[in-house]
């Protein structure tokens, strides 16, 4: 039989749940509630639940990026030299300890991640690529591109 995926389980009360925490994750259970047409104590027990399955993550602040003093957002294409899982990992745990990389993601095509960075400048920037992105072992080569403008940004998923 086939494995059903977390969303499958969602039914139209519990999605929206998740548009409303989405919008504010700090919204109050009796506020949640009345939004979405429950009553506290049912609507609490599906946050519950869904805290549980993990379809509910966590709670976040989003944080504007220049506002707090990274004037530079870059994309960063990296290749590597090997696909062996220890040296995916080791790429892995050097990346965690780069504070400035805020995501990585593996892709399939002519890379094998895709990094996202943030730097105050310019000139920091290309210090973290030159001084420590590129110096990471396993690393062939990488590919970096400044982000001008962020056209769509949005932290909701279409649920």
């Amino acid at each position: 039989m086939a494995r059903r995926a977390a969303g499958d389980d969602l039914d139209p009360a519990d999605r929206r749940i998740l548009r409303e925490l989405q919008k504010d994750g700090r919204i109050s259970i009796a506020d949640l509630a009345e939004r979405v047409g429950l009553t506290a104590t049912p609507c609490w027990r599906r946050v519950r639940d869904m805290e549980q399955r993990g379809v509910i993550r966590g709670y976040a602040c989003l944080v504007d990026p220049a506002a707090a003093g990274f004037e530079v957002e870059a994309l960063v294409q990296v290749t590597l030299e090997r696909h062996a899982a220890l040296a995916i990992n080791e790429f892995v745990a050097e990346l965690k300890a780069i504070p400035n990389v805020v995501e990585c993601l593996s892709l399939t095509g002519p890379y094998d991640a895709q990094l996202r960075v943030l730097a105050p400048s310019i000139a920091a920037f290309e210090q973290l690529l030159m001084n420590r992105l590129m110096k990471i072992a396993g690393v062939a080569h990488l590919n970096s591109a400044i982000v001008l403008n962020r056209l769509v940004d949005r932290a909701e998923l279409p649920v």
